[in-house]
């Protein structure tokens, strides 16, 4: 027999020698003083020179095994095969594992993996393993723990897994760690490359700084605190129906293609602060879902960046904190509910923004949000269409690209303080209590539409605001009479923008039957406060800036109309100057002389736009001189007549003949010195007669002016 032969048949003897001795109880092995060192030389014979067959070793019970820093490594790549096997703990700390392992069923005490290479693939489907220990550990093969138990701490710090894992519904007990784990898989983009399917986490979870591709924990339970801040995807996640019952921690990951966490339930708190969602090439998948998803505790996405995000039909019971989150394309909350504070304070919308019939039950904060909208002009940049605000909403300095809210209800107070409408807007709101009201104190609104709905009509207070070609309007024509009883303007500007001017004109038959009046609401809400002190010099401003403004789009009527608003409220503030004993004597004066002044112009031609007053005042004025010239003694005579005589010292007098004559002298002379003819005929005797005689002269030159004054603006109105 030839060398060769011969030791073909030695390995073979010896094989099937370790073979026996593997397939032996542990009693029998003590019973023959076989050491577990002998077990051990008995499963590398196997591994390197056994068979397929041989390597069958399923139902085993083995002894601690320890293989460190050894290369196992067999003359052919059949796997060896522990399925069902019972080992009380594999060491294989840094060896070089070059053989396939399964270890289906097996039941493990320790599997430790620290620092091994594993250059074939690893099943342990089924298994139940104590402790699983695998840091830095390299697996050039597949990885399959699927259906596992591991009842202790799984320990993958650092690991490396260069092709598929998966740990579908496994049931880990105990602590699991991949901090700082590389999870590659292959190229097959067909499959998730690391899978947690229906895995059940019953102590707490870390993936740190975790490194993966595709990945999906799919329908995962989390009883303890989940942790994957700063982990970064650079695959699909799936997080679909997950619950996690404790913290869940995301703070910092990114996520480079698209993720999902449809229904997922987040019991305990959910933090995503500083978290990147870039969602992938795909067309018709979201890049990021939370379709449905509920949080019971807080959530916060503060200071996250998306590239798009679905958070439709989401739940969120506790405070849920968007601030200064960015969306570089379209972020949808259509039908979520926000059952506490919503936060959105300085979020950046760069496409367009969907909170259609969305349900704020507590406050919600958009103060410094921006809505820029995306390039498709047919949409709405921001839509809060259908949105119950059961709370106080508070845009703040918000700025819209466009705008839509229609059938929004307000329960209290809508805060617009300092908003931008830079395009289209429509805001067809309605209240649910009386105290409900739109304050858009210093907003700038360019062009849009705001319409008062059939019953719970909003006030609206533009205080300082800028108005453009702003239409507003009513769904009830019928009550469009009162329509500007629930607008509020004051100090507001109403022609900042260019070609875009606001129309008095459409609402002259309110204002006409109201007097003109902008600055004041109707008074049957007795419980608002004014954002600004309603002081003379306030009102004057504000009907000063519509005077302005009516005039530079040619409605000279209202022009005129604010024009006498403005002369009324100067002088209130002229009064109040000079009434002000804090001010010098010199201006105190001169103010009491301004609203003399004023109050002379109101009276006698309603400061140029009373035409007949001023003809009234015209035409009856020299009647009062004519009578102090017939009756007020020679202090007030005139050639016109004996009015000394004792005769006429009675009224009753002036129905005789003489009377009469005396009258119709005095009378004629008073009107022609008024209108400055000065026949001669007649001519004042008394000191007290010249002198009314020379302030008529000068009366009526001023009352002429007044009168030619308001014939001119008579024309232009």
């Amino acid at each position: 027999m030839s060398d060769s032969t011969t030791d073909g048949g030695s390995n073979r003897v010896a094989v099937s020698r370790a073979t026996d001795i593997l397939d032996m109880e542990p009693q029998t092995r003590r019973e023959e003083e076989i050491t577990d060192a002998d077990v051990a030389d008995a499963l590398r014979a196997v591994i390197a020179r056994g068979s397929e067959s041989d390597k069958q070793l399923g139902d085993v019970s083995l002894p601690a095994l320890s293989f460190d820093y050894e290369v196992l490594e067999g003359a052919n790549t059949y796997p060896l095969d522990l399925t069902g096997a019972t080992i009380d703990s594999l060491c294989l700390e840094r060896a070089d594992v070059r053989v396939p392992l399964v270890l289906d069923d097996a039941e493990i005490g320790e599997l430790d993996l620290d620092y091994a290479r594993l250059g074939r693939d690893l099943s342990a489907r089924e298994a139940t393993v104590d402790s699983l220990a695998g840091y830095e550990t390299v697996f050039d093969g597949n990885a399959e723990f699927c259906g596992a138990t591991i009842t202790g701490q799984a320990a993958f710090r650092e690991a490396t897994f260069d092709d598929d894992v998966s740990f579908d519904e496994v049931a880990f007990e105990g602590e699991v760690i991949f901090d700082a784990a590389e999870l590659y898989g292959d190229s097959n983009r067909l499959d998730d490359n690391t899978s947690f399917r229906n895995a059940h986490f019953r102590g707490p979870v870390s993936f740190r700084q975790t490194v993966g591709e595709f990945t999906s924990f799919e329908g995962s339970v989390f009883e303890e605190e989940a942790v994957f801040s700063e982990a970064t995807f650079d695959g699909d996640v799936d997080f679909a129906d997950a619950t996690f019952h404790s913290t869940a921690t995301f703070e910092e990951s990114e996520f480079r293609e698209d993720t999902t966490f449809a229904n997922a339930a987040f019991e305990g708190e959910a933090v995503f602060e500083g978290a990147t969602f870039e969602g992938g090439a795909h067309v018709i998948e979201d890049d990021l879902t939370f379709e449905g998803a509920v949080f019971e505790a807080t959530v916060t996405f503060e200071v996250a960046t998306f590239r798009e995000a679905n958070f439709t039909r989401a739940e969120f019971r506790d405070e849920a904190t968007f601030e200064q989150c960015e969306w570089d394309r379209d972020a949808a909350f259509c039908a979520a509910t926000f059952e506490a504070m919503a936060d959105f304070d300085e979020a950046r919308f760069q496409a367009d923004a969907d909170f259609t019939d969305t349900h704020f039950q507590g406050e919600c904060d958009f103060r410094g949000a921006e809505f820029h909208g995306g390039d498709n002009h047919l949409d709405v940049a921001a839509t809060f269409n259908g949105v119950s605000f059961d709370a106080d909403a508070d845009f703040d300095n918000a700025l819209f690209g466009t705008a839509e809210f229609v059938d929004v209800v307000f329960a209290g107070l809508a805060d617009f303080q300092g908003a931008v409408f830079e395009g289209e807007f429509t805001l067809d709101v309605t209240q649910r209590t009386n105290n409900a009201y739109v304050n858009c104190t210093e907003a700038a609104l360019k062009t849009g539409t705001i319409v008062q709905p059939d019953g719970g009509w909003v006030r609206y207070d533009f205080t300082r605001a800028s108005l453009g070609s702003v239409s507003l309007s009513s769904e009830t024509k019928s009550d469009r009479k009162e329509l500007l009883d629930y607008f509020r303007f004051c100090e507001t500007e109403f022609n900042e923008f260019d070609g875009h001017e606001f129309d008095f004109s459409e609402h002259t038959d309110y204002l006409d039957r109201n007097n003109w009046e902008l600055h004041v609401f109707d008074d049957t809400w007795a419980d608002y406060e004014p954002t600004v002190k309603l002081r003379p010099e306030t009102i004057e401003r504000t009907y000063l800036k519509a005077k302005i403004a009516a005039s530079s789009v040619g409605n000279q009527q209202a022009a005129g109309e604010f024009r006498v608003k403005r002369q009324q409220f100067a002088r209130k503030k002229y009064w109040g100057i000079a009434r002000n004993g804090a001010e010098d004597a010199a201006t105190r004066a001169r103010n009491g002389l301004r609203a003399i002044e004023n109050l002379f112009l109101g009276i006698s031609c309603g400061y140029g736009l009373r035409l007949f007053r001023i003809i009234g005042v015209f035409l009856i004025f020299p009647v009062f001189p004519a009578l102090l010239y017939t009756f007020g003694g020679s202090a007030f005579a005139t050639s016109g007549g004996p009015i000394n005589d004792r005769t006429l010292a009675s009224l009753s007098a002036v129905v005789t003949p003489e009377g009469a004559q005396v009258l119709f002298e005095n009378v004629a002379f008073s009107y022609i010195t008024f209108l400055t003819v000065g026949y001669g005929n007649v001519g004042p005797t008394g000191w007290a007669a010249k002198i009314l005689a020379a302030s008529e002269v000068y009366i009526g030159v001023i009352l002429g002016g007044l009168l030619l004054y308001a014939l001119i603006k008579r024309s232009e109105v």
